[in-house]
């Protein structure tokens, strides 16, 4: 059975990217592009991982992160930013992600980290 990953970023190049990596390698990939939509993505396919972006417009990764937690408490969740800001990262451990990114990353550094 294919491992399923939720990639949620506001960047639809990056998504698309990384999905198509993603696939190519055999895993199942769902997307998207804002935090109210991903928890329904989770309720209904219940994702191995989900990779999200921590700056979003309306709603911030952090809170994402805060309601997949409250929701799905055992759900792994990796965060990724183009800034790293100790104060976040923090936070998000903090909050229960499992790591955090720094983009761009290449796709076979998230698979050897998270999918191995």
């Amino acid at each position: 059975m294919k491992s399923k990953i939720l990639i949620l970023d506001d960047d639809p190049g990056l998504r698309s990217e990384l999905a198509f990596y993603l696939d190519e390698c055999g895993y199942e990939v769902v997307q998207s592009r804002n935090g109210t939509m991903a928890l329904d993505l989770i309720r209904d396919h219940e994702p191995d991982i989900v990779l999200c972006d921590l700056m979003m417009p309306g709603i911030s990764g952090l809170v994402v992160l805060r309601q997949i937690k409250t929701t799905f408490p055992s759900q792994r969740v990796v965060l990724m930013s183009g800034l790293l800001e100790s104060s976040a990262i923090a936070e998000s451990r903090s909050l229960g992600a499992e790591d955090f990114l720094q983009k761009p990353f290449p796709g076979d550094e998230f698979v050897r980290k998270f999918l191995c």
